[in-house]
């Protein structure tokens, strides 16, 4: 029997010694797939290794800022207390250096802190005697136990009014008198006085007349300047009222121990009593 011949073509065989090689090739490296896959992890890790850190971050951020807002509300809190705390000191002293202003003009009651107000309102205060005379800025020291009231004018460093008072319901607040119900109390038996400075010491009638009203006993009706300088006081009963006691009771508070005669040339006075202050 004839052997038959099996013709091979190039073609064939290339494509077969093509496919061993791909085979071989491909069992030996990774395949384009599992790179693909590789990156895919390492993009999500590194995605989620930012995201981490973003959220640190702003965890932080977030942390940081309540601190600072809660530093700095402690620091506005302790400003507002050391504010207040200054505000109170310094009123403290204003107050301690006004009595001291009015202790050199005449005798304070002892053992009592006085109500401090400034006049604010005038208006409001016309209808009463005791503000007759009384200036937007003048400051009032209320002794509720010695129940007298001092009328002050600190740029003028002067006594403006001193009398027993009649206290209201309502007590003035400092700063504030535009609500204190304050009247002099009225009394038959005070002794008018009419004060003439003869001691060529300005001021020194307002002075006196402080000091004879914050007795309580008496009423300057009138100061004025005598018609010269004198080197005594003297002191003159004008009417029955003015009896021995009283003019007693004068000359302790003017510290004189004149006679009690008019000085020539010296017009007589509508008072109960005439003082005419010498140095």
């Amino acid at each position: 029997m004839p052997k038959a011949k099996i013709k091979i073509s190039s073609s064939k065989i290339g494509e077969q010694s093509f496919e061993r090689y791909a085979q071989t090739d491909t069992a030996s490296h990774p395949t384009s797939k599992a790179k693909a896959s590789f990156y895919k992890v390492l993009v999500f890790c590194i995605v989620v290794l930012m995201a981490v850190l973003a959220g640190g971050m702003a965890w932080q951020n977030y942390k940081l800022k309540n601190s600072l807002s809660s530093l700095e509300n402690k620091l506005k809190s302790a400003q507002s207390e050391s504010s207040k705390s200054n505000e109170v000191k310094a009123v403290s002293t204003a107050n301690k250096e006004l009595l001291v202003a009015v202790g050199k003009l005449m005798v304070l009651p002892d053992n009592e802190e006085p109500t401090i107000a400034t006049v604010a309102d005038l208006e409001k205060l016309k209808d009463q005697p005791f503000f007759v005379n009384a200036k937007l800025g003048d400051k009032v020291l209320i002794f509720a136990t010695a129940k007298k009231a001092v009328l002050y004018r600190p740029d003028e460093n002067k006594i403006i009014e001193l009398a027993p008072l009649n206290i209201g319901t309502s007590t003035p607040s400092s700063g504030n008198l535009t609500t204190a119900p304050l009247s002099a109390s009225s009394s038959p038996q005070k002794i008018s006085v009419e004060i003439r400075n003869g001691s060529g010491k300005n001021g020194l009638a307002g002075q006196v007349k402080a000091l004879l009203e914050a007795d309580g006993e008496f009423s300057v009706i009138k100061t004025g300047n005598a018609n010269t300088v004198y080197s005594k006081t003297t002191v003159q009963a004008l009417t029955d009222k003015a009896t021995s006691q009283v003019i007693s009771d004068i000359k302790k508070i003017v510290l004189s121990d004149s006679a009690e005669t008019l000085p020539f040339g010296e017009a007589k006075s509508s008072a109960d009593a005439l003082i005419i202050l010498g140095k």
